[in-house]
């Protein structure tokens, strides 16, 4: 699990960045149930995909999807200012 190194410290860095102290608690809390519904989901279809269609798939998706992200990310980010939770 060494690539929750590079991205934990990074994520709840950019969300105490986004929301105001006061609600930090919060937003913290909804940040981890998104990653475990995300996580959970990711690895089911990881796995449907491996059974499926192919032991490579697992991976070509999930490339695909990094750079979705990334894109997204980059967009919303200068759309962002304060988040209101």
């Amino acid at each position: 699990m060494s690539y929750e190194i590079d991205y934990i410290p990074v994520g709840k860095a950019y969300i105490s960045n986004l929301v105001p102290q006061e609600k930090t608690g919060t937003a913290f809390g909804i940040y981890q149930t998104i990653i475990g519904l995300c996580t959970f989901f990711a690895s089911l279809i990881a796995g449907l995909l491996w059974s499926y269609v192919g032991v490579s798939a697992p991976f070509i998706f999930g490339s695909i999807m990094t750079v979705i992200a990334a894109f997204l990310f980059v967009i919303l980010e200068k759309k962002i200012k304060l988040v209101k939770i």
